[in-house]
């Protein structure tokens, strides 16, 4: 087993194939430029006017989940900068989107010992919370090495996930040691954090539980809404990846050859997908439009691409019905929890892992039904557009579970708040 040393050793070698990763990245995904420097330590601001509170969200997933908690800390810490890190750049957009200039954010740098001794340098947060589980051995360290405390909010941990960090024991051990406090989604989670070394861990419950409306979703609803040139059933597949896309599309034409009128929203999860679906459609003969064209969505348009950023919640406010992807692929799943809130049917594959306890939840209270094929997507479509009342109905319930099981955001600011006090932070 190999420790940070021999960890850090190897990513110095590795060099040459990192920055061609990131370059290979840049050519084929132009949003990866986006702050390119960063992520090599270079350009970072030197911050030293107000104490920092530093917030890491990986992706999109994790920065949509961090929004209540971010906004919960600018609302009551103002003395107290907030930085926010991201791995990709659909994250970094996100906070963009929703913080503007109200936060500081960077892209999160490489795992190397010079790059997160930099990081920390010139950054200095008091506090530094990851969302979920995205953990970095230098970074932790170099953070540690500063003072700053370190917490995991949300946490997250599968079975194969822990299993993967106990055979690494001697590289991650010392980690989970310098994490502060950890706000487990689940007993389940809290239990597996607590076997890795994590000293104080408290189950909290899960932060997407908490996800506010974005203020702009009846204005945004409004102007996608008047796209569309008449009154017709929608059906939005939201966060599709290649394999998937294919079979709800497939499924959508199927219903279609008996509900005419039926409207399929495609939301690839990825923007460099877009074009790759557009190609697909294409080559199909369906018709379909881009969101991009801003054009109208006539009755002989079968599909409309939304190949947009920030629309998805005014995507998921127009559908009578949803399908969450990530799920009829081995992907884990994406958040249920974003149609739930809007009072939506749910539809989504077996493959669930990241977000299972969510979907066992909505299950238990027959919230959401599981497909296991393209056949399955079908029979529940045309069950749920002849019976109206009963989809109405499965949404409800699906946001009834997120309201009984709001609150994690306040129990995760809670112990910040007094995390900061006690060190006189």
């Amino acid at each position: 087993m190999i420790n940070r040393f021999v960890y850090s050793l190897l990513l110095y070698l590795a060099w040459p194939l990192i920055l061609g990763y990131f370059v290979k990245r840049m050519v084929k995904e132009p949003a990866y430029r986006l702050g390119f420097a960063q992520r090599f330590g270079l350009g970072l601001p030197r911050l030293v006017n107000q104490p920092v509170i530093h917030f890491h969200c990986a992706s999109l997933g994790e920065a949509k989940a961090a929004v209540a908690l971010i906004q919960t800390t600018l609302a009551n810490l103002s003395e107290y900068q907030v930085v926010v890190t991201n791995t990709t750049p659909t994250g970094a957009n996100e906070i963009k989107r929703v913080f503007a200039n109200n936060v500081l954010q960077l892209m999160a740098p490489i795992d190397m010992p010079h790059i997160t001794r930099l990081f920390a340098k010139r950054i200095q947060p008091v506090l530094s919370v990851f969302i979920e589980v995205e953990l970095w051995p230098n970074w932790l360290a170099s953070l540690d090495q500063l003072g700053t405390k370190i917490l995991i909010a949300n946490g997250r941990m599968t079975k194969k996930s822990q299993q993967s960090y106990a055979n690494k024991s001697r590289l991650f051990a010392p980690l989970f040691k310098q994490i502060s406090w950890v706000g487990a989604q689940s007993t389940i989670e809290a239990t597996r954090l607590q076997s890795l070394g994590c000293q104080q861990v408290e189950t909290t419950g899960n932060m997407k539980f908490d996800m506010p409306l974005p203020a702009d979703l009846p204005t945004k609803t409004a102007e996608l809404r008047a796209y569309i040139s008449d009154k017709r059933p929608i059906f939005v597949a939201a966060s599709v990846h290649p394999g998937e896309y294919e079979q709800v599309i497939s499924a959508f034409t199927q219903v279609q050859s008996k509900v005419s009128n039926l409207l399929l929203v495609i939301i690839p999860r990825h923007p460099h997908r877009f074009q790759q679906v557009a190609d697909y459609l294409q080559a199909e003969g369906i018709p379909f439009v881009r969101r991009s064209e801003q054009q109208a969505v006539l009755a002989e348009h079968q599909i409309w691409l939304a190949d947009s950023m920030g629309e998805v919640m005014a995507f998921y406010q127009l559908a009578d019905i949803t399908f969450v992807g990530g799920s009829l692929v081995d992907v884990g799943g994406h958040n249920p929890l974003e149609p739930a809130l809007l009072a939506k049917p749910i539809l989504m594959g077996e493959y669930v892992v990241n977000c299972a306890e969510s979907v066992a939840m909505l299950q238990e209270n027959s919230a959401i039904v599981l497909v296991k094929q393209q056949s399955d997507i079908i029979t529940q479509l045309l069950a749920w557009l002849d019976n109206p009342t009963q989809a109405k109905a499965v949404g409800l319930a699906a946001q009834q579970v997120v309201k009984a099981n709001s609150g994690a955001v306040l129990s995760t600011f809670s112990r910040i708040n007094a995390l900061l006090s006690s060190q006189g932070l």
